[in-house]
């Protein structure tokens, strides 16, 4: 808000639903900008003013883009606020997926269990395998990924053009692919997002890439593991679908990948659970399931 009032903006709305707006306020003031900004607390949705906007700018972006599902909130303000002939910043978002190799992950987190090694002593801890498993297979990764981790180029799984889309379009993107994978082990898919920002005359002024080729941001990527893994080079079909659920409070997401026969299905970690249980209660009986196989339950056990 501060950067726009800086730039030249008569007024600015700045909206904010939390207990951050009080201390937004004070930062306004602190810095000059009291009398051009006015700082609204409230959901946009309940928000009154008396004018409409030439520019919306928000930052609703998540992890693979759509996490936490701000979005739809900024299409209920572009509907509401927005001038004929305004501009949304960003303007325009690219969410793409290629497969990635994840080596190093798997043997530093999965695969470690198998042997642990404490100096000269070590312990078989496999008990915790799947545990670790259940973890990966269970809800996306976010991490930063080396470029040379991809096993092929990034092909687009949606792209939303914030001046024409509508919040129902947000429910439910899919795409099929096909994966020329180069030499290699497919782990699971990567996701990463672009968002141009253009001006009044639709031209681009710049955008912010969070891919693994461009600078580290905070966003990082998103990987989503499969159950078992393919080995390049060679071609992998598969299809990515991601589902939103706007009617939670946490806002949930859910991303299935299926490929070439194995299909996993993530939910997000927005969520606390599915009906079927929370993730504790399935990592813990994921743990059961592999000491019952076992054969070194206690004599009280076997009694």
């Amino acid at each position: 808000s501060m950067m726009a009032a800086k730039c030249g903006a008569k007024k600015v709305f700045a909206i904010e639903a939390s207990e951050v707006a009080d201390i937004a306020e004070m930062i306004i003031a602190d810095n000059g900008f009291a009398e051009t900004i006015q700082v609204i607390k409230s959901k946009v949705e309940d928000v009154q003013i008396d004018c409409k906007v030439d520019v919306i700018v928000s930052e609703w972006m998540g992890f693979y883009l759509l996490h936490e599902g701000m979005l739809p909130s900024v299409l209920r303000a572009r509907d509401r606020f927005l001038k004929p002939g305004g501009v949304l910043l960003p303007s325009k978002a690219r969410l793409s997926v290629a497969p990635v190799d994840m080596t190093d992950y798997v043997q530093e987190n999965l695969e470690f269990w198998s042997e642990v090694k404490a100096g000269e002593m070590e312990f078989d801890m496999s008990a915790m395998l799947p545990l670790a498993v259940h973890r990966a297979l269970s809800a996306p990764d976010i991490r930063i990924l080396k470029e040379e981790q991809l096993l092929c180029e990034t092909q687009t799984l949606c792209e939303i053009e914030l001046d024409k889309v509508k919040v129902e379009d947000l429910e439910e993107f899919s795409a099929e692919f096909e994966f020329d994978i180069k030499d290699g082990v497919m782990h699971g898919v990567a996701f990463d997002w672009c968002c141009d920002f253009n001006g009044f005359d639709g031209s681009l002024l710049c955008s912010l890439d969070t891919s693994p080729s461009a600078a580290p941001t905070h966003w990082k990527q998103a990987v989503v593991f499969l159950q078992d893994t393919r080995a390049g080079p060679g071609k992998v079909e598969a299809s990515v679908q991601l589902s939103l659920d706007n009617g939670t409070e946490g806002r949930g997401y859910t991303l299935s990948v299926n490929v070439a026969e194995d299909e996993q299905e993530l939910i997000d970690f927005a969520d606390e659970g599915d009906e079927e249980g929370s993730l504790a209660q399935a990592i813990m009986q994921a743990a059961q399931e592999m000491y019952d196989s076992k054969e070194y339950k206690t004599k009280t056990d076997q009694e």
